[in-house]
């Protein structure tokens, strides 16, 4: 139960776009409902910074009770807008509350999970309505060519290791993905590859950010890492093939991975690799893998502890269709760490025993015949090979 008391710390990256608010209103709010969308708004144009407050000033600025706030937070959870960290010191609570920005409209009606919430929510009409309105397809741009001027590597004359240190010691760090532990020396990797083999005008966040999610996902080491993006770079524009690379990494192997003492910490696709006596992943897997990690958000361990449970209760097969379905029941759970997940699969192990019926055979009731003489039982045993051989 939170108190007014309680230690809070919010964790913003940027206020909203226009885009972004678009959909808080149109896709978030039935889901979240309105305290959803003014907690959250709330907390997003909050003044504090990343030092603690208390919930006090919340409930102050959205003019909720307590318990409205912490109902509303459940749901901004349950929507991927706010991931909540708690610790306690003696007797009070100190929390974090991760706010995320808000998928775009486009974005939130294709994914996996909030796009069928939203569909359940709102019914087929008003989702058309939505998809059609906000759909890739009507940009407007259907009968016109794209001609803008592109990036040009003379932007960057002069610019040598030197700069790049300096450049990378000071510009902002960028957000990494709350779901995703980043389990990669992206300063190792940056310090030993070349501007000729990696260029600086490639070298941008969200590609950073790529580079990062696919070592981590798949264990790749940053040698290896440095070798799969130079032959990814476009020599036309001096860019990164960013489908390429992830083309890459999925038909890589490297050396057979070397599991940790706990294996739910290996990268998943080592993971399954073990599961399968060293057998390589094949890429339906490791595309189901990037999917749930990528974009059903659910953490590396998780996916592990699913994998595990699936294969155990599936016959060693690892159907897309039921996959996906269980993880979105862990996501509407908030199923987010090892412990939660092994303990997901105990309750479900329990269901399936517990909820088992055996039928019994109509003889088991019946009267248990008196035991017959051995001259009986002869008879009747050839009076049966006989009807069994059709005589009378």
């Amino acid at each position: 139960m939170l108190k007014a008391n309680d230690g809070l710390s919010l964790r913003i990256s940027r206020t909203l776009s226009t885009e972004e608010m678009q959909s808080l209103m149109t896709c978030y709010l039935p889901l979240i409902g309105h305290n959803g969308i003014i907690l959250y708004l709330s907390a997003i144009n909050s003044e504090c910074g990343e030092e603690f407050m208390t919930h006090q000033a919340l409930l102050s600025q959205s003019d909720m009770t307590i318990d409205q706030l912490e109902n509303a937070r459940i749901q901004c959870e349950r929507a991927h807008l706010v991931r909540t960290y708690k610790k306690s010191v003696g007797e009070r609570d100190f929390y974090i509350w991760q706010i995320e920005l808000p998928l775009i409209i486009v974005d939130f009606t294709t994914h996996e999970v909030l796009g069928r919430r939203l569909y359940n929510v709102i019914g087929k009409n008003r989702f058309d309505t939505i998809k059609h309105k906000h759909g890739k397809e009507n940009n407007g741009f259907t009968d016109f060519k794209a001609i803008s001027a592109s990036f040009k590597a003379e932007d960057l004359i002069g610019w040598d290791e030197e700069f790049e240190h300096e450049f990378q010691m000071c510009k902002p760090k960028t957000m990494p993905s709350s779901n995703l532990e980043i389990k990669f020396d992206t300063q190792k990797f940056l310090r030993d590859i070349s501007p000729l083999a990696f260029p600086l005008s490639a070298r941008s966040g969200e590609n950073i950010r790529l580079i990062e999610e696919c070592a981590t996902i798949y264990g790749i080491s940053e040698e290896d890492m440095r070798m799969l993006v130079s032959r990814c770079i476009r020599l036309k524009d001096q860019s990164l093939d960013a489908d390429k690379l992830k083309q890459k990494v999925r038909s890589f192997k490297g050396i057979v991975p070397v599991l940790p003492q706990d294996p739910y910490t290996a990268p998943s696709i080592a993971f399954l690799q073990s599961k399968q006596n060293g057998i390589a992943v094949s890429s339906a897997d490791k595309k189901l893998i990037e999917h749930l990690i990528l974009e059903m958000k659910l953490t590396p361990e998780v996916v592990n502890v699913l994998l595990e449970y699936v294969l155990e209760n599936n016959q060693m097969r690892l159907s897309r269709s039921y996959v996906e379905k269980i993880a979105a029941t862990w996501i509407r759970l908030n199923v987010s760490n090892k412990e939660e997940a092994l303990a997901q699969t105990h309750r479900e192990t329990g269901k399936g025993k517990s909820g088992r019926k055996d039928v019994l055979p109509l003889w088991f009731d019946e009267e248990t015949p008196k035991e017959s003489s051995p001259s009986e039982a002869s008879v009747d045993r050839a009076s049966l090979i006989k009807k069994i051989k059709g005589g009378s």
